[in-house]
């Protein structure tokens, strides 16, 4: 009686309440758990991460999937399916893997986003994922040209692996002295060797038979594709690209590697700063040595130094206006001397010097 005397003179959502099974979460609490989660990220990151869920979901269907995934051989004429190389890289028909991107997205937004601005994150994972397609695509032709096999051209490529392999590069460029620590394994890895380690993950997976070649293919390709946008490309207060020293293309393989890609880096990059390849940067820098680092400022960096000048005159002009002279000082100035006394003062010397001389 004393329980149905509760439940009758109790509200309607209180009635829900306790209709709901003990340990269960009301539907309201589920919904503001929600809400709070995915406030807690940006709109980006929110809007890349349902991008990437909705074309894998949408890739289970067969038909589907054969216009979302990348295929050497209908990039090129006659059918030219451009539209894969945007699309193959949020696709992924693996859902360990998705869950893996969906993470690994989620933690490079948080990351990247409030350093770089959410445009330039976003122009990041697009520009990346469509470039490390087109390479890989690249490649899988050039392999035709060389092998005659018809089969290489109609190789189905997808996932969010340029992507991936773009995030170590970027997070090695903003963060170079930390290290990544994964909370299963208990494995702290430094963030100079992201890129390496990533890409003989994949390599290793695919000798496994876990993923197809492709794989780490597009782990190669994001890599490269990431460190030339960053490189030379990416923008960052009127300043185009990043000539650091701890940023040249050698700095991406272990260290006993590095004096042999210095030496072919330096020679691609002559070829292709020749040809007009390369854009013009507020410095210019060879890769074969990258600690001679010879300076052409161009006129908006000039404009800037300008500006960045006359704010530091000025904080300092008013750094020495606003320093009181002290209330006590006081300029004493000597009385003139008397005409007479600088006169006898004057001949002193010259009868002093006639009294020696007698």
């Amino acid at each position: 009686d004393t329980v149905e005397h509760l439940v009758g003179s109790a509200s309607e959502e209180q009635r829900q309440e306790l209709a709901v099974p003990r340990g269960a979460m009301h539907p309201a609490s589920i919904a503001n758990t929600l809400r709070a989660a995915v406030s807690a990220y940006s709109n980006v990151t929110i809007g890349l991460l349902s991008t990437l869920v909705v074309l894998s979901l949408l890739g289970q269907i067969s038909s589907v999937y054969y216009f979302l995934a990348l295929t050497p051989g209908n990039v090129i004429p006659p059918l030219v399916h451009l539209q894969t190389l945007l699309t193959a890289g949020f696709l992924e028909t693996n859902w360990l893997l998705l869950a893996v991107d969906a993470v690994a997205l989620t933690f490079a937004g948080g990351v990247l986003e409030p350093l770089w601005g959410a445009t330039k994150y976003l122009e990041f994972v697009v520009v990346v994922n469509v470039f490390g397609c087109l390479m890989v695509a690249i490649v899988y032709i050039n392999a035709y040209i060389l092998t005659r096999d018809v089969r290489i051209l109609f190789v189905q490529c997808n996932g969010f692996t340029c992507a991936l392999a773009g995030f170590t590069v970027a997070y090695k460029q903003t963060n170079p002295q930390k290290k990544l620590t994964a909370p299963i394994l208990g494995v702290s890895i430094d963030a100079r060797f992201a890129p390496a380690i990533f890409t003989s993950v994949t390599v290793a997976l695919h000798l496994l038979g876990a993923v197809g070649l492709h794989v780490p293919l597009m782990a190669m390709q994001g890599i490269l594709v990431a460190w030339v946008f960053l490189r030379f490309f990416q923008t960052k207060e009127d300043v185009r690209g990043d000539p650091s020293d701890n940023f040249t293309f050698a700095d991406l393989f272990p260290s006993n590697l590095q004096p042999t890609v210095s030496v072919v880096g330096g020679r691609v990059y002559s070829v292709a700063d020749s040809l007009k390849l390369v854009p013009q940067h507020s410095r210019a820098y060879d890769l074969s040595q990258p600690s001679t680092v010879k300076t052409t400022h161009t006129s908006s960096d000039s404009e800037r130094r300008k500006k960045m000048a006359l704010r530091d005159l000025e904080k300092r002009m008013e750094a020495a206006t606003a320093v009181p002279s002290p209330p006590d000082a006081k300029i004493v100035v000597p009385d003139p001397m008397p005409p007479q006394q600088a006169a006898t003062d004057s001949t002193a010397p010259a009868t002093l010097m006639s009294d020696d001389a007698d």
